[in-house]
């Protein structure tokens, strides 16, 4: 048996880019939000934007390794005016990264070489997480290898790299290659959430927080779960209610496909490049969720974390828009494959 493909083509161009991104502009709203949240990190504040409006541009200080630091005069407007380019450069204000430091911070080693000590032992690198001395997982690498100690920025940085391929590669969308890659942004989304209420369930039980709560038999087993219930744990451990009802219907949806992805149940699959800018701009709502479950337990954000917020919006573009369409029917594409009950 050979692999067959089947490719229904009318007057189309292989090199016609079927999603594009509408605007490089990113959405004000989110612009502003993002602008209070950094300018209240900086200057350890709680001020409303109108309030900030008013405020004289000043140093942010702080203290590093001992010693006095300040960044160049900000305002809201100079954030804004960086937040407008679809990302947040810190260093052209000579500011530090506003990344959480439990949550982001990542160390990794690589070894390209296996070290016998005179003991007749291996030379071992460890590398410390940051979740407390009490942690019982301790990446230990003693020969030719990879240790990482935290994701969380590795998969932001891939879910960007992931949807800017789909959407920059959709004329190849017929081929194989960019399926997986689909396939991969969709798995990354949802492995970013997981991973995150894993690092809050961890910090919480080996080194919380003030005013955090740690019950075992409350938060229940961490194997076996759903992600709600995981979703929940936000709640019991902070006191804090999420309050994320939309971000979490559109990311559920992802969850979703993400478990069809990877379990092939049906062990088939359909899709349109319209249910694809839906799922693309789903990156909205996984980064907003993200951000909210940052704000219970009084995380600040990440730059890769505020460029998925700033992602411009995806559309599905038409060879030929001259033809009239059909709205897509609720029997086509994904829905036709959408994993659901049937009768034995």
């Amino acid at each position: 048996m050979t692999d067959d493909a089947i490719t229904i083509r009318f007057n189309s161009e292989k090199s016609h880019s079927f999603l594009r991104y509408i605007s490089p502009k990113p959405h004000r709203r989110v612009v502003h939000e993002l602008a209070v949240a950094l300018m209240n990190q900086y200057f350890n504040a709680s001020l409303s934007r109108r309030q900030w409006l008013k405020q004289p541009r000043q140093p942010a200080a702080w203290h590093f390794d001992n010693h006095s630091r300040k960044s160049k005069p900000i305002d809201i407007n100079i954030i804004e005016s960086l937040l407008e380019t679809g990302t947040f450069d810190f260093n052209a204000l000579d500011i530090f990264d506003p990344r959480c430091n439990w949550l982001d911070s990542s160390i990794h080693i690589k070894a390209r070489v296996h070290l016998p000590g005179s003991d007749g032992k291996s030379v071992v690198f460890r590398i410390p997480t940051n979740l407390g001395s009490s942690f019982p997982y301790v990446p230990h690498l003693d020969r030719e290898g990879h240790a990482l100690n935290s994701l969380q920025i590795m998969s932001q940085k891939r879910i960007l790299e992931l949807h800017s391929i789909v959407v920059s590669e959709s004329h190849s969308y017929d081929q194989l290659s960019w399926f997986q890659n689909l396939r991969s942004y969709i798995c990354e989304c949802v492995s970013l959430i997981d991973m995150t209420l894993h690092q809050i369930y961890y910090k919480a039980r080996y080194s919380p927080l003030p005013g955090w709560t740690f019950n075992k038999n409350k938060l229940g087993p961490r194997f076996g779960r759903r992600l709600s219930d995981k979703i929940a744990w936000i709640y019991k451990i902070t006191s804090k209610h999420l309050g994320a009802e939309d971000e979490l219907k559109e990311f559920y949806i992802l969850k979703d496909l993400r478990n069809h992805l990877q379990h092939f149940d049906p062990p088939c699959i359909c899709y349109t490049l319209e249910d694809v800018a839906h799922w693309l701009n789903g990156i909205h709502s996984v980064a907003a969720l993200a951000w909210k479950i940052r704000k219970c337990i009084g995380s600040p954000l990440s730059v890769p974390l505020i460029e998925m917020l700033l992602t411009p919006v995806v559309e599905f573009v038409p060879s030929d828009t001259s033809l009239p369409r059909i709205p897509q029917p609720s029997n086509v594409g994904y829905a036709s494959t959408r994993p659901r009950d049937v009768n034995q």
